[in-house]
């Protein structure tokens, strides 16, 4: 009888041993779960704090969507807009595009035309205005701002115009020196990217240092 109880005793704490286990197991297993579920909404919330951000930033800091910011708000010329589309709609425009296509020039013949336009009438209003120098700056360096600055360097070069390629004037005193020095200036400005507050900044130093603007050349 002794025994039978013994082994009663012994099959009661193996049962209560079994269900620790579960309960622990099972107990791990909701804190995995706790601890994925934190992670993924820790993430999440990053994601849209970060955006919200970047959001706020954008929204405040107002850069430039349109070139009629320069033409009304602001009272210059545009020179040109290599970022508006409108002209690509043209048919004669599709026409060169594809006969450029064909020889193989994937249409860069029409945008070399218009730079080469472009520094024409960069030219033509220098000698209208009997302006001797010329300034090409801009509140943003990119890629796409510095393949035209280099065009208008090698034109300048060959015409024998006397040019400074500078930093932006607002945040660099030696190019704000080099600025200063030169009878007139072109800006190139890249939408999404230039603010409009600093490009209006640009401006005012036009004429508080009595710089003949000549314009914007816009880029996307």
């Amino acid at each position: 009888y002794y025994l039978a109880l013994l082994n009663e005793k012994e099959v009661q704490l193996n049962e209560k041993s079994a269900n620790s286990d579960n309960l622990s197991q099972i107990s791990m297993l909701s804190l995995q779960y706790l601890n994925i579920k934190y992670i993924v909404l820790g993430i999440f919330a990053g994601i849209i704090l970060s955006g919200g951000y970047f959001l706020c930033k954008f929204l405040f800091e107002k850069h430039l969507i349109a070139q009629s910011f320069i033409i009304d708000d602001l009272g210059y010329p545009v020179l040109e807009d290599f970022s508006d589309k409108s002209k690509r709609k043209k048919f004669g425009y599709r026409v060169d595009k594809w006969i450029n296509t064909i020889l193989g020039n994937d249409g860069k013949g029409i945008e070399e035309e218009r730079l080469k336009l472009l520094c024409t009438k960069i030219q033509v209003n220098m000698q209208k205005e009997e302006l001797k120098s010329i300034c090409i700056t801009g509140t943003v360096k990119t890629e796409k701002t510095k393949l035209i600055e280099e065009i208008l360097e090698k034109e300048f070069e060959r015409n024998g115009i006397e040019y400074c390629s500078v930093n932006s004037i607002l945040h660099d005193a030696k190019a704000l020196k080099s600025f200063v020095e030169m009878d007139s200036v072109v800006f190139i400005e890249q939408k999404g990217i230039s603010l409009m507050r600093e490009i209006e900044q640009e401006t005012k130093n036009c004429i508080k240092y009595d710089i003949n603007n000549l314009g914007f050349i816009i880029v996307e």
